[in-house]
């Protein structure tokens, strides 16, 4: 045999090699290909709480920080591993195959942004492939729920409404694109999804919280009892869920005769003929507080304001509060007006304190105030920021009282009594007065807007004011306690 026929015959033997290699890999890729991930992609939100509740906070002459439906619709429902459905692979691409395995990689370790990006290469080449759609519908959730803890709304909002598309039947893509929207204040966007979402799948407790929140907050209370109603029944485990729907109850009875008069940012409701003059009053003062606090921190809420008018019973009634409160917020000012007439000075200040904790909440998207600080922007509004409650303060501590630190001051303040109450709301005062004076209302406004974002509060502090908030406090607290010597 000549050395050319061996020449032939050995190039012959390694394309016939190289061609068996190539069959083999396509054929392991395939079988990768369709090995399901370590965590399957989440087609479910999750339901165990990963951070504190939050929604509009209680505040006013009370507390701050609790959910306005005594439960909060939950930032992380289900989890439900699912493999992608088999399918054939009609492009046998080898890098769509490679794509796809790295963005399960990444998906199995919780790299959902990675993930997301890989999933969208591979269904660019190949947006035929079910299975493919499947997974980038899934990673795009599953990344939009973890937005969602972040406090990344809008950013949630955009991958919950490309998981939809990708995915229209899947509920719970469904589900987080209506709290998205909830959680950007767009409650009339909110309700049409999560209405699809238990059209879809009729058994899911969450959307029928969320929009019997959204009812609520609207003070349509027997539709919110309703829906209330409904998720109780799919999980009756839910006791925050059963106390609330309770208050909702006794709201609904005792304000089913109330009459109401609006203007363009509010909604008064009161119990009847003889509290007309009363309300029309009320509606007076708060339209001078939305004109006032607006200007102050260039913020008008979008929707009108829900304000309802109680008889000192009937408030106590409704809200179970402290002794010492003069209103809430929860969402809705709520105001006790029982001699009100004898002296509407001090009703007038109650308003403008309950308005201003509903700027606090629209500014922050009632997320991560601490209460020293939502109290503090009350009484500063109050009182057009000259309170006697600094000279009340500068009195106790002559008197021997020490000062509170303002990080023991982040919690509620329902839970004290009158005399510690009276200390805090006078330190939380002079710490936001302290503020504006030296670095301007523009800045306080600007830390409530942070704290609706991603940042923690130490964090978004040092940002607003460019000094760390531990040092800020130590400063205050050494420049309150020369004062009042």
């Amino acid at each position: 045999m000549t050395e050319s026929s061996l020449k032939k015959i050995g190039l012959i033997l390694i394309g016939t090699l190289g061609l068996a290699t190539v069959v083999l890999l396509v054929l392991i890729a395939r079988e990768l290909f369709f090995q399901p991930p370590a965590a399957g992609p989440e087609t479910e939100p999750r339901t165990e709480s990963s951070g504190p509740a939050t929604t509009p906070s209680v505040t006013g002459e009370e507390t701050a920080g609790r959910p306005s439906s005594g439960t909060e619709p939950p930032l992380r429902l289900s989890t439900i591993s699912e493999t992608p459905p088999p399918a054939s692979i009609t492009d046998r691409d080898l890098l769509v195959v490679q794509l796809n395995n790295e963005a399960l990689a990444h998906y199995s370790r919780g790299d959902y942004s990675e993930a997301v990006g890989l999933f969208q290469k591979a269904y660019e080449r190949d947006g035929r492939n079910d299975a493919i759609r499947n997974n980038l519908a899934t990673a795009k959730g599953s990344l939009a729920w973890k937005q969602l803890d972040g406090r990344q709304y809008q950013d949630a909002l955009l991958n919950f409404q490309s998981a939809v598309q990708l995915k229209p039947d899947e509920s719970s893509f469904l589900v987080g694109q209506g709290l998205a929207y909830y959680r950007l204040n767009e409650t009339g966007r909110a309700i049409e999804p999560l209405k699809r979402a238990i059209d879809l799948d009729p058994k899911k407790p969450d959307a029928y919280k969320i929009i019997g929140d959204i009812y609520y907050q609207r003070d349509e209370i027997e539709m919110a009892a309703g829906y209330y109603e409904k998720a109780l029944e799919l999980d009756p485990s839910d006791q925050a869920l059963r106390q609330h729907l309770a208050k909702t109850r006794r709201e609904e009875k005792i304000q089913s005769g109330f009459q109401q008069q609006a203007s363009r940012a509010f909604t008064v409701k009161f119990e009847g003929r003889e509290e007309q003059e009363e309300a029309q009053r009320v509606l007076h003062d708060l339209e001078e507080a939305y004109r006032e606090i607006g200007q102050a921190m260039s913020y008008y809420p979008p929707e009108p304001t829900t304000v309802i008018l109680y008889t000192d019973q009937q408030f106590q009634d409704v809200t179970r509060s402290a002794a010492w409160t003069k209103g809430v917020y929860d969402g809705k000012i709520r105001v006790p007006v029982g001699g009100a007439e004898q002296n509407p000075e001090l009703l007038k200040k109650v308003l403008f304190h309950e308005y201003a904790h509903a700027v606090v909440h629209g500014l922050s998207r009632g997320l991560n105030v601490p209460t020293w600080l939502n109290e503090g922007v009350a009484v500063y509004f109050e009182s057009g920021g000259r309170s006697s409650r600094e000279q009340d303060l500068y009195r106790r501590l002559r008197s021997g009282t020490p000062l509170v630190p303002l990080s023991s001051l982040h919690g509620s303040f329902m839970g004290l009594s009158d005399t510690q109450a009276s200390l805090a709301y006078a330190e939380s005062f002079a710490a936001v007065k302290a503020l504006a004076d030296r670095y301007g209302l523009y800045r306080v406004r600007q830390l409530l807007e942070d704290l609706g974002s991603p940042k923690e509060f130490a964090a978004a502090f040092s940002d607003a004011f460019m000094i760390p908030y531990e040092t800020f406090q130590s400063n205050w607290q050494e420049t309150v306690k020369e004062a009042g010597r």
